[in-house]
C-alpha cells in the first residue's frame, strides 16, 4: 500500500504511520534528515509550496515531495533501501509511480537522496543509472559525552579558554521554549544578522509555521529550543547570542544563530561559545547523543564568508561528515 497525499489531507492515522515509518528508518539509516519530517514540510508549505507525503507503510520507504513549478522534487530523499541492490530499482519505480497519484500536473520527478559519501560507490553500483548531477556537501558532528568534564576534554584550548572567561565574567545562558510570538522575534534577529553576514534566512512565516507545527505535539517528536547567552559590562556594553536548535531522533541540529555585540566588548568574550556548549549539555540531558553543526565547507579559502564559521566549528572535537547528493530525473 502506498499513500500519496498533500500534508493537509493526511488523517491522524496516516500521520501516525508516517511517524512510525521515520522511526523505522532511524534503525536502518545513519540519520533521518530533519527536512524529511512533516514538521519541516509544514514550514515549506507556509512559504507557498505544495508538499506531499509519499510512502509505503508496509515497506517503510518513501519521502516528502515538493511541487516546484513543473517539477515534483524529493529533497534529501527519498528514504529507500539504497544498500539493497536486489530491491532498490523496484523501490525507485514504485515511489515515482506513487508520486503520479498525487493529482498534480508536472513534467519531471527529481530525486535528490542524501548519502554518506562513504556509501556513494556502492549505491551508484546498485542504482545502475547515471545521475543528472552530483552535489557534495559536508556537516560537522560533535558526539555528546556523559559529563561536562568529558565534553570539555574534547574541546580545543581556545574553546576551553572562552568558556573559562565566560564563567569568570558572569555570562548567563538559558534554554527557552518557543511560541509563535518568539518565532517572529527570532526571525527578525536572524534576518538582520543574515543580511549583515551574507547568510540566507527563511521568511518569518517559515519560522512561525515550524514552531506552530512543533507545538502541535506532532507524533514525530521534534523539539525546538531557543538558547540565549548574554554578557553585560558597565564600561564595555553587551554581547548576546541567540541559537535555534532542533532535536529529532537523538540528534540536535543547530539551525540558526546570531550574535549581537557592542564594539567595545573584548574579543575574548564569546557568547556563541557559551551558547553552543550550553545547548550541547542541555540536549544531552534530554536524550540527544549527537550535535550537528549543520554545514561545513571543506578546503575553504581564506577570506571566504564561511571561513570564520568553519574555524569555529572545527574546535569542538567532532568530525567532518561528507555527503553526496545525486540528482535523478524522470520525465512523465
Amino acid at each position: 500500500m502506498w499513500i500519496a497525499k498533500p500534508l493537509d489531507r493526511l488523517s491522524a492515522d496516516e500521520r501516525a504511520l508516517w511517524a512510525k515509518f521515520l522511526d523505522y528508518r532511524k534503525q536502518t539509516d545513519d540519520e533521518v534528515p530533519l527536512s524529511q519530517t512533516l514538521i519541516w514540510g509544514s514550514a515549506i508549505q507556509a512559504m507557498g509550496g505544495k508538499v506531499f507525503a509519499v510512502f509505503s507503510p508496509d515497506e517503510n520507504v518513501g519521502g516528502l515531495v515538493v511541487k516546484l513549478e513543473d517539477d515534483m522534487e524529493c529533497i534529501n530523499g527519498p528514504l529507500l533501501d539504497w544498500e539493497n541492490e536486489d530491491d532498490i530499482l523496484r523501490q525507485i519505480a514504485t515511489f515515482t509511480h506513487a508520486i503520479e497519484k498525487c493529482g498534480e500536473v508536472f513534467a519531471t520527478i527529481k530525486l535528490n537522496p542524501r548519502w554518506m559519501k562513504r556509501y556513494e560507490a556502492a549505491f551508484f553500483d546498485h542504482v545502475q543509472m547515471e545521475p543528472a548531477q552530483v552535489q557534495y556537501a559536508s556537516t560537522y558532528w560533535v558526539p555528546l559525552h556523559e559529563t561536562d568534564e568529558e565534553q570539555k576534554a574534547a574541546l580545543s584550548p581556545r574553546i576551553k579558554r572562552s568558556l573559562a572567561t565566560a564563567e569568570k565574567e558572569g555570562m548567563t545562558v538559558e534554554w527557552k521554549s518557543i511560541d509563535v510570538t518568539d518565532a517572529s522575534l527570532l526571525s527578525a534577529i536572524f534576518k538582520k544578522f543574515g543580511e549583515e553576514k551574507g547568510f540566507y534566512i527563511p521568511p518569518q512565516k517559515w519560522f512561525e509555521a515550524l514552531v506552530a507545527s512543533v507545538n502541535s505535539k506532532s507524533m514525530e517528536k521534534v523539539e525546538l529550543g531557543w538558547v540565549v547567552a548574554k554578557y553585560k559590562h558597565p564600561d564595555f556594553g553587551s554581547a548576546t547570542t541567540h541559537l535555534l536548535i532542533g532535536v529529532f531522533q537523538g540528534v540536535a541540529h543547530y539551525l540558526f544563530g546570531a550574535e549581537i555585540r557592542d564594539e567595545k566588548v573584548p574579543s575574548k568574550i564569546s557568547p556563541s561559545t557559551s551558547a553552543h556548549f550550553f545547548a550541547m549539555r542541555t540536549v544531552h540531558a534530554r536524550g540527544a547523543w549527537l550535535y550537528d553543526f549543520n554545514g561545513y565547507v571543506e578546503n575553504i579559502e581564506s577570506g571566504h564568508v564561511y571561513k570564520n564559521v568553519n574555524d569555529f566549528k572545527s574546535r569542538w572535537g567532532g568530525q567532518v561528515i561528507p555527503y553526496s547528493s545525486p540528482e535523478y530525473i524522470f520525465e512523465t
